[in-house]
This record gives C-alpha cells, sequence and structure tokens, in this order.
C-alpha cells in the first residue's frame, strides 16, 4: 500500500490548507499511512519514513531541491503532486532528475475542489462531476476566447460564511468565480491564463505576466521572478521586474537579457533585485503588496514618467 507524506505543509497549521486534508482523507481510507514530521527535512523524512508520494507547494518543491544532498538517492517511485501554483519549467525537470519519478501538477480551489490535473503547459481534462466555463464580463459562454473561469461541482460550497459581499462576488447562478483567466481549448479541455487581478495595464496594453513570468526563469535561471506595475508620484504607472538572483548571476548582464520579455510597447522598465518575491501561503504572488513596495522604491530613485 502507498504511503502519503504530506510533512511539508502541516507544520503548525495541521491540515490548513483543503487538498491536503483532502490527500490524507483519502490516503487513510484507502489504507495507507500520512506522515507528519515537521522536526525532519522533507527529504530526510521521506528517506526515514519510506515514503511514496508528497504533496507541496512549489515554494517547498525548490526549497527542498535548493537544499538536497549531492549525493541524495531518490526513492523508486516517488510521485511528487503539487497544489497552490504552477511550477516553472526548469524547478520540474530538476524535481524528476533528483527527486521523484512522477510530478503531478493540478489546478483546484478550496472551494470547489480539484477541478483539472494541468500538464507543464496549463492544460488539462476537467474531472467527472465538474462543470466548467469560461465566461465575458457579462458571464455570457466564450467558443475559445480568453475570459473568466467559471466552476460548478457536487463539493463546491455555496457561500462564505458571514461574508455576503464577497458571497455575492464568487458566487453567482450555482456558479464559482474563482478568479482565474481561461480559455476552453475543447469541451472539457481548460487552459488556466493567470489570475484576473494579476493582468498588468500599461496606457490601455494589457497582458498577463504568468506566461512572462515562466519565460525568464526557464530562459535565465532566476530563482523567482515577478513581472508587476508601480505608479510614481505623478501616478505614472511602470513595469518593474522585481527578481532572486541565482548564486552566479550578474544584474548588468540579466538587465540587457530581459528586454527581449517585455513587449516594446511597454517601453522602459525597472529591475528591482530582492531577497525573496512575496507569496502567500499557497504560493501565490502577493501582486498587490509587492506593487505598492515597488511604488515606494520608483519614490526613493525620484523616478518621474519615462
Amino acid at each position: 500500500m502507498r504511503s502519503h507524506a504530506a510533512v511539508a505543509l502541516f507544520g503548525d497549521d495541521g491540515l490548513g490548507i483543503a487538498s491536503v486534508y483532502r490527500y490524507a482523507t483519502v490516503c487513510v481510507r484507502l489504507g495507507g499511512t500520512c506522515i507528519w514530521d515537521p522536526a525532519r527535512g522533507v527529504a530526510e523524512a521521506v528517506t526515514t519514513h519510506g515514503a511514496t508520494d508528497v504533496t507541496l507547494l512549489p515554494v517547498a518543491l525548490t526549497a527542498l531541491l535548493d537544499n538536497l544532498p549531492r549525493d541524495y538517492e531518490k526513492n523508486s517511485g516517488m510521485t511528487v503532486t503539487m497544489i497552490g501554483a504552477p511550477v516553472p519549467k526548469a524547478v520540474r525537470e530538476q524535481a524528476l532528475e533528483r527527486f521523484a519519478d512522477k510530478l503531478i501538477e493540478g489546478y483546484s480551489t478550496n472551494e470547489s475542489g480539484r477541478v483539472c490535473t494541468m500538464n507543464d503547459e496549463g492544460v488539462g481534462e476537467v474531472w467527472p462531476g465538474v462543470s466548467v466555463e469560461v465566461v465575458d464580463e457579462n458571464d455570457q459562454p466564450l467558443d475559445g476566447g480568453e475570459g473568466y473561469v467559471r466552476i460548478r461541482s457536487a463539493g463546491c460550497v455555496s457561500e462564505y460564511l458571514n461574508d455576503p459581499a464577497a458571497t455575492q462576488e464568487m458566487f453567482r447562478n450555482g456558479w464559482f468565480y474563482p478568479g482565474d483567466l481561461g480559455v476552453m481549448l475543447g469541451p472539457r479541455t481548460l487552459k488556466i491564463l493567470g489570475r484576473a487581478d494579476d493582468v498588468l495595464n500599461i496606457s490601455g496594453v494589457k497582458i498577463l505576466p504568468y506566461s512572462i513570468e515562466r519565460k525568464m526563469i526557464a530562459a535565465l535561471g532566476l530563482k523567482d521572478v515577478c513581472v508587476s506595475t508601480a505608479t510614481d508620484v505623478r501616478g505614472t504607472a511602470h513595469i518593474c521586474i522585481a527578481l532572486v538572483l541565482g548564486e552566479t548571476q550578474d544584474m548588468g548582464q540579466l538587465a540587457e537579457q530581459l528586454k527581449k520579455f517585455i513587449p516594446p510597447e511597454f517601453g522602459h522598465f525597472h529591475v528591482v533585485p530582492m531577497r525573496e518575491i512575496p507569496r502567500t501561503s499557497t504560493a501565490k504572488i502577493r501582486r498587490k503588496a509587492l506593487s505598492a513596495g515597488l511604488a515606494d522604491y520608483l519614490k526613493r530613485k525620484g523616478v518621474r514618467g519615462f
């Protein structure tokens, strides 16, 4: 019987993430063993307890790989299930080379449960019992067009406790609106494009930063990156690239290489080195908080207009 280790997610919060709770429950019902060993790192816990499955956030997987001993021997048959956010291609490749035989990415929400198992391009087949549509701003379904994802399933909740405003915004006509953008490539084939509130808008030109960030990490070997906007003291919006450098990377060389990833109509951009990119407990970038910090950075630099 396969055992299921969720050591990287439990911490002080216990089963605080719905996806982990579901996986743990299924594991126990199938006769497996759930492992909680916060005193050890993931790799050590896997070896010590002979675990065959691990559920991780992308940030936890990256930390695991950064600290993996050079002589580490991966467990045969190890499966890593990712939750919270997509995994950069370089991280996926390193994980399969050094730690796991199989890496599963999924698209799910705490409110609706699992929706799709995704490939490395963010495309997946909708699970049985789950309905997904992509709609426009008037809630009209789009045939192959980019729009807002909405989900309906038997296990989906119908409201937020004691929060009628959020309930009205996120639950409408029997559908849950998670705030993601996507496109239906077929009747039950969904591609996730990013968060609706992550869209960058510079003088009416809009882009989704997620695809750009993935390309930057894959091509340049950055540890982490966020493409965001920030306003200067005049209220002018600027593109900012906040990044965490690799150990041997040079800032001067990178600044020139980054140009090819930003649409030319956006004009000049600012590169801001950081120790880490602020993220939520589920590894999503906190763009609003970062944008506010970048605005302070522009103010300190005396940036005014382009």
